[in-house]
């Protein structure tokens, strides 16, 4: 008996515990052989993508593997591809744990007697851990031996999946990343490409046609071999009728429906932005911005169409939006081409650098405003200028005469711009646009030397850096970073601009759309839309640029060509002022008021002289009111107007050039209004003490203009080698005709003040060395 006992151990039980351990051993093997986590299996290489305030899909790129991968929600793919899905791939998905051993039985059944594989038991779990390694890239085994190891390795993985994974993120997991031919992933990708849809939105032959594909992805694709895919739809829909997802009547009413399939291209609508976001990708592969899906593909579709119409002359169009309240970026299109294949341009023409022409002049004038250097309806001089070599002139070379701060802006005319500038000064106007947000350091290191031709935009700056400085204009002079997405940084808010001189400027710019009728009109669907408006026109018309806003929305646009190359029609107010006019009337209407309130508590009425337009003297005869910022210094008075005390009348008096054009003088109103003058002492400015002067042979250069420091408000006496030869004023000049030897020039004012200057005039050198060699 003991024997039997014995033989029968190592006949049957030790073989038996042999084989168990060693089955033991392998399956711990493959258990182990997985990832830690087994959740990692669910993992997708998602294509980065940009989506819209809503959540709809704007932009998408091909991910590290060069392949098109979209994620989807399970809950968000049609019923009809998971019936589909299902039907063909593991008609018991639901009921299993990872494996389906009868499919395995039947496999290895009909394998044996076929002598060759005609029937799979791959489950949908197993086809997930399949793409996991594919994925990875674990090499597909070829050897017989490596295959039913790796067959083996997706079984006891797929155990191991579904005890840490529920049914609906495993089928997730599997319609992500499942190949649907060429380099797509996923099937929201493939419906995209095929239906240009998302797979939400499925029908059922579409379905049907999606779900057959990855048996053979590149054999079934519809765009290569669409009549192996038709016959490959009709094989799913009569696996979805056996298996009760479809009954005989629906299946026979679908499988005569026609499927139409194209070639859709996937969106890319901020695709220079978005392309532009290298080290924002490597943090997360879905971006959810503040951009409005309709908004930005109506004004697409709106620049295609402007630049159809002006090509050739025009080859690109750049524009963005901005919502003033919240600092959000509503649409961005970098640069549309006049290429019908190529309607996107490869440079983002938001970020390029380009000329602005006069598009910084409201902020020029504001700065004026705000320091007192300038009032609305100051009258300025627009005649020929010159510094040195520098000689502005307007864009139509026509000069205007005497013209107002606000007619001046709004003809956007250059002399009275550079006239400001010589009163704020370069440098702190550069450091007031840095503020507001528009660096001009940044692409132009030699900006120092632009000069006074800073005002005109002798300079380059880029969309992206103007539309923050008007966003700063738009939201009343307070700096806020306008924003792609809630990127979770502090926002900061600084008050560059003084709000009062703001909503000052909001009247002077005031406007109406291009075809807008005026507000007393009549209208059937809404109030005309007041705005503010700024066009800009670079030298040698290169470059068109645009700005429209209210305290709604902020619209900027840029026309031009990529080589720069100049055209009649690259001019702000022709082209690119009534594109921005067209994209305004797109924006949705808010109900809120548009513009500053005005007057407000901001502003306080200042009584001007009608002529001058700057505060009145005791002598203006003609005065109106007008409002400035309450923190606006009222140091600069009315000096057109002056009391004569010889002819004992009221005068006019008025500069002779543009250049240092001024009519006031520096004084100070006190709090009850009065006017304190401020006296300054008698100087002679011209000639200066110890010149010395060569006499020339042409007697027209021998004569120069004597000067004091108070010409402006003084009659001056002027006496040379204390002979009286005449008397000047602000209107009449006097000119002293030189003789040769060394003369002492004297003046008087009205009021006693005296100064005196010596002055030397020689002859030329070789006249002297000729009447030297006479004697």
């Amino acid at each position: 008996m003991k024997q039997k006992l014995t033989k029968y151990f190592y006949t049957f039980i030790l073989p038996v515990i042999f084989i168990f351990l060693f089955l033991t051993y392998h399956f711990y093997m493959l258990w182990t052989q997985g990832p830690d986590n087994p959740r990692e299996f669910l993992i997708t290489s998602y294509s980065p993508q940009v989506l819209s305030r809503d959540g709809k899909l704007l932009w998408v790129g091909l991910n590290e593997k060069d392949k098109w991968c979209l994620p989807v929600n399970i809950d968000k793919v049609s019923p009809n591809l998971i019936h589909a899905t299902i039907a063909l791939e593991d008609q018991h998905f639901w009921d299993h744990h990872g494996v389906d051993f009868l499919a395995i039985c039947r496999a290895i059944i009909q394998n044996s007697l076929s002598l060759q594989v005609v029937s799979g038991a791959s489950t949908i779990t197993m086809q997930v851990i399949k793409q996991y390694y594919r994925n990875n890239e674990d090499p597909i085994p070829d050897s017989v031996y490596r295959k039913y190891y790796f067959k083996l390795l997706q079984i006891v993985q797929s155990l191991r999946l579904e005890r840490y994974a529920t049914k609906k993120e495993i089928l997730q997991a599997y319609l992500n990343n499942v190949s649907y031919g060429a380099n797509l992933v996923g099937v929201e990708s493939a419906s995209h490409r095929y239906f240009g849809k998302s797979a939400e939105m499925l029908s059922i032959n579409e379905s049907a046609l999606l779900a057959g594909i990855p048996k053979a992805p590149e054999k079934y694709r519809p765009d290569k071999n669409l009549s192996q895919s038709l016959q490959r739809i009709r094989f799913v829909l009569k696996r979805m009728n056996e298996e009760g997802y479809i009954d005989k009547e629906r299946f026979a009413e679908v499988v005569k429906s026609r499927v139409d399939v194209s070639y859709f291209p996937f969106p890319a609508y901020c695709k220079h932005w978005a392309e532009a976001q290298e080290q924002l990708w490597e943090e997360k592969k879905t971006i959810q911005t503040f951009l409005d899906y309709d908004i930005q593909v109506q004004i697409e579709d709106l620049l295609k169409k402007k630049v159809q119409q002006w090509a050739p002359e025009i080859a690109i169009a750049s524009a963005m939006v901005v919502d003033i309240p919240s600092g959000e970026i509503l649409a961005r299109v970098g640069g549309i081409s006049q290429r019908p294949r190529i309607p996107v341009s490869y440079l983002d023409f938001c970020s390029v650098p380009r000329s602005p022409g006069s598009a910084l002049k409201p902020f020029l004038y504001c700065m004026a405003m705000e320091k007192g250097l300038l009032f609305p309806e100051e009258v300025l001089y627009d005649s020929d200028f010159d510094v040195g070599n520098y000689t502005p002139k307007n864009f139509d070379e026509i000069f205007h005469g005497f013209i107002d701060a606000t007619t001046a802006l709004r003809y956007s005319l250059n002399i009275p711009a550079v006239i400001l500038m010589q009163r704020t000064g370069t440098l702190p106007f550069i450091d007031k646009l840095e503020k507001s947000g528009l660096n001009l350091l940044k692409y132009n290191p030699g900006i120092f030397k632009s000069g006074l031709g800073v005002a005109l935009g002798n300079c380059e700056v880029n969309m992206e850096n103007m539309m923050q400085a008007y966003f700063c204009l738009a939201n009343e002079g307070l700096f806020k970073r306008i924003r792609y997405f809630d990127d979770g940084q502090e926002e900061v808010s600084v008050q560059v601009f003084d709000r009062g001189t703001v909503s000052v400027l909001y009247k002077m710019l005031e406007n109406k759309l291009v075809g807008e009728v005026s507000k007393d009109s009549v209208r059937l669907s809404r109030s005309p839309i007041r705005i503010c408006w700024k066009t800009g026109t670079s030298s040698g018309r290169r470059d068109a640029w645009a700005f429209v806003f209210n305290k709604h929305y902020l619209v900027g646009v840029w026309m031009g060509n990529p080589q720069s190359t100049g055209s009649a029609k690259l001019v702000g107010a022709l082209t690119a002022y009534p594109t921005a006019c067209d994209i305004f009337r797109l924006l949705p209407e808010k109900k809120d008021y548009e513009f500053p309130d005005f007057p407000n508590e901001d502003v306080r009425p200042v009584e001007v002289c009608s002529l001058s337009g700057l505060p009145a003297n005791p002598y203006c005869k003609s005065k109106k009111t007008v409002y400035v910022s309450k923190n606006v210094p009222l140091s600069r008075i009315c000096d057109v107007h002056y009391y004569d005390m010889y002819t004992a009348q009221v005068k006019e008096r008025f500069p002779s050039q543009s250049k240092n054009w001024d009519l006031a003088k520096i004084g100070v109103i006190s709090n009850a209004g009065d006017v304190q003058e401020t006296k300054l002492p008698l100087k002679i400015i011209s000639p200066s003490d110890g010149s010395k002067f060569i006499f020339s042979s042409n007697a027209n250069q021998n004569s120069i203009r004597l000067r004091t420091s108070r010409d402006s408000s003084h009659k001056i006496y002027w006496y040379v080698d204390d002979r009286f030869i005449g008397e000047s004023s602000y209107e009449q000049p006097l000119w002293w005709y030189l003789t040769v030897g060394k003369h002492k020039i004297h003046c008087l004012d009205t009021t006693g003040d005296n100064d005196t200057v010596y002055v030397d005039v020689k002859l030329p050198d070789v006249i002297m060395k000729i009447a030297d060699a006479d004697k």
